[in-house]
């Protein structure tokens, strides 16, 4: 804490430089006798190593070693800061969900495992979905920066069966993606709605070429 001295006297012009400072009465001497504790909190910064990092290296070359090491090192991220930092982690995992390899599959995985950990956290009893998770792609999730999102969570949703299917994926086992498949389904057609709705399309009876 902070230890900060009790004025006794009526405060002047500019109280807080050392000329004034001089000419004002304090409490026993100006010893410190109040003391203040301050605990920051941010949704902005975070103390978090594993999160820090990946914030600062977001903007990296999708082939830097150094971001997919930041984006592996989410796992680690605890239930509390995923939900607190839920809306910017979620955006900015997707976006890097392109089907570019490696980068790709892995923001993929990592933002399979932080959805699992916020549905877990946040579920409501006797319900299959996480409120905070429908509230985020009914008004948060961000489909500007990447319009054909739902091309991108099919692509990657399939990979990720084929790889379980063959056993080629440990860390995600069949019960974490039925868990949360409904939250991918709904950013799917949010986004599909989306596309459709910003192309001018939602009134075409032709939908075949909508989605090519």
């Amino acid at each position: 804490g902070i230890l900060l001295p009790v004025c006794t006297s009526k405060l002047i012009d500019g109280y807080l430089s050392e000329e004034a400072m001089s000419k004002v009465a304090f409490l026993d001497g100006g010893k410190g006798l109040f003391r203040v504790r301050v605990r920051t909190v941010s949704t902005i910064y975070t103390p978090d190593p594993a999160l820090n990092n990946f914030f600062q290296t977001y903007t990296m070359d999708p082939k830097s070693r150094e971001l997919i090491e930041a984006v592996k090192a989410l796992d680690s991220v605890s239930e509390a800061l995923a939900i607190q930092f839920l809306p910017s982690l979620l955006n900015m995992l997707l976006y890097l969900c392109k089907p570019e390899a490696p980068l790709g599959a892995i923001a993929f995985r990592t933002m399979i495992k932080i959805a699992n950990k916020v549905h877990r956290a946040t579920r409501d009893s006797g319900t299959m979905r996480s409120r905070l998770l429908s509230i985020f792609v009914g008004y948060a999730l961000d489909t500007r920066r990447h319009p054909n999102l739902y091309s991108t969570l099919c692509n990657q949703l399939l990979t990720l069966v084929f790889e379980m299917r063959m056993e080629e994926n440990k860390d995600i086992t069949t019960a974490d993606l039925a868990s949360i498949v409904w939250f991918l389904f709904d950013a799917i057609v949010k986004s599909m709605t989306l596309k459709l709705h910003f192309g001018g399309l939602l009134a075409t009876t032709d939908r075949g070429e909508c989605f090519s």
